[in-house]
């Protein structure tokens, strides 16, 4: 069925997008192997999530049902990489929230889809007054995942081990109070809202790789630096249509 309808009613213009953006997210891996060190493992979690999570956004983008299943499956992946970077509050957000968010959001989207092309066909829209209460939620986000995971790093003693430097913290809550309400405001069909928060997700993950690659010289994340630039440029691009 995904397959099936997947790309369905998509011009040729979206089409050449999907084709060129896979393009160079295989570029990216195959320049990043590299860099593997044999961590092979961690390498193949990156590949896999990047390509997942692109089709998934690219996927939600066209408003179909079907995203919620392709990005099950990199939000699991890429939860693995968050972890391993200490960026514990996108991986929390990512496993606790954003992994059951996915099965809500199939089960209130399948509902409104068109049966034909898996396309939702009912949108909602935020009045004036609801935005700013969801702005402000966003900003009250940003202040309660920094003391959360501080909270977390002082009543468990981990102090010694978290190694993540105070900019790349910052950027981490940041980008995961805007996840939880982006997908927040996806999931309950508000498409014309919900944009302006994963502009903020891709700029300050393409903000938070920039500084992993180039300052830290972990070039093995470099698939997932690209990710993030495709996800905006596809989010500047095509949210309009939306």
């Amino acid at each position: 069925m995904i397959s099936k309808n997947l790309f369905k009613n998509w011009s040729k213009t979206e089409l050449k997008w999907f084709g060129f953006s896979n393009l160079l997210l295989f570029i990216s891996i195959i320049f990043s192997i590299q860099f593997a060190e044999g961590n092979m493992f961690l390498f193949s979690i990156i590949a896999l999530g990047t390509i997942t999570g692109t089709w998934g956004v690219i996927a939600a983008t066209k408003r179909k049902v079907s995203n919620f299943i392709i990005n099950f499956a990199s939000i699991f992946l890429l939860s693995i990489v968050y972890f391993n970077l200490q960026l514990y509050a996108m991986a929390v957000t990512y496993v606790l929230f954003l992994i059951p968010m996915q099965l809500h959001g199939f089960y209130s989207w399948i509902s409104f889809k068109n049966t034909q092309n898996d396309e939702i066909m009912v949108i909602r829209t935020l009045n004036s007054r609801h935005r700013i209460c969801i702005f402000c939620m966003f900003l009250i986000g940003i202040i309660a995942f920094y003391f959360g995971i501080y909270f977390v790093i002082e009543t468990f003693n981990i102090r010694d081990t978290y190694t993540l430097v105070p900019f790349l913290q910052y950027l981490d809550v940041t980008s995961a109070s805007s996840n939880v309400t982006g997908q927040f405001l996806l999931n309950l069909r508000y498409l014309l809202n919900q944009s302006i928060y994963w502009k903020i997700v891709n700029l300050v993950q393409i903000l938070t790789f920039g500084y992993i690659i180039f300052v830290l010289n972990e070039l093995i994340y470099f698939p997932v630096f690209v990710m993030y630039i495709i996800w905006f440029i596809n989010s500047m691009w095509f949210s309009q249509k939306s």
